[in-house]
């Protein structure tokens, strides 16, 4: 779940000079007038203070931005944003939109061939258990192989897993799982919290430190049963990096 203020972040991103001057004339109103103005969307709407702003422009700026967007932005007039571009531009930010975006394009774009194969699968398998045919039966068992033993979509469960009912790890460990698995990001700088500019050097060390970090918490007695199979689609992460980049230490010009 990623919280976002829709409205306001469509109205910040076109932001009119009509809209900041609204903005601009209730920032500068005594604070308790104000305050109690925007209690309501219907005081809001009755206010006759201040004259300067008329009926229509406050109904204008209410099915715009909202009391929530109209607030946020008089609060930030008056901490500095005096101009209507970084105003346009601080709202946006704060109505959540960016966090949205990046989350769909590591979450989504990133994964989308893996994405799209798995809907057809699943929907080849719905098809099979609601509409079985004579002698379906070893596609099916092929189906099931091929959903079981493909790591992204061993990837993508995990993830799903982590993002819902969680795994029986420290929260330290949840976290660092969710990213070496791809949550973050699929690049293997990514996975590894690494700055995506990072060396070849660099990513095989940390794939290996965590590949070890992981194997030993696989390997630990007090970890539950149910974490394990989680340890192992990590490690499995891991040595997927570990093994492309052992590949360019020893092929440098064929990588």
């Amino acid at each position: 779940m990623v919280p976002v203020a829709g409205l306001l972040a469509q109205s910040a991103r076109s932001m009119r000079q009509s809209d900041f001057e609204s903005l601009q004339v209730l920032a500068g109103m005594e604070r308790s007038a104000r305050e109690r103005m925007l209690l309501s969307a219907d005081r809001f709407i009755r206010a006759t203070v201040p004259q300067s702003l008329g009926a229509e422009a406050r109904a204008s700026l209410l099915e715009r931005f909202g009391l929530f967007g109209i607030r946020l932005g008089v609060v930030l007039i008056r901490s500095g944003f005096t101009e209507p571009t970084p105003l346009a531009h601080e709202l946006a930010r704060r109505s959540g939109l960016d966090p949205l975006l990046q989350l769909v394009a590591r979450q989504f774009q990133a994964r989308g061939d893996a994405l799209k194969a798995r809907t057809a699968l699943v929907g080849v398998e719905s098809l099979l258990r609601t509409a079985p045919r004579e002698g379906a039966g070893r596609l099916a068992a092929a189906l099931e192989r091929l959903q079981a033993n493909a790591h992204e979509f061993r990837e993508l469960r995990l993830l799903a897993t982590i993002r819902t009912t969680g795994v029986p790890l420290s929260d330290e460990l949840a976290a660092e799982a969710e990213r070496l698995v791809g949550g973050w990001g699929a690049a293997p700088a990514l996975r590894m919290g690494l700055a995506t500019d990072a060396g070849p050097d660099v990513i095989l060390a940390e794939a290996r430190r965590f590949l070890n970090r992981w194997r030993t918490v696989s390997e630990n007695p007090l970890t539950e049963r149910s974490a394990v199979e989680a340890c192992r689609v990590v490690m499995r992460s891991c040595e997927g990096v570990v093994a492309e980049y052992s590949v360019r230490q020893l092929h440098p010009q064929s990588a």
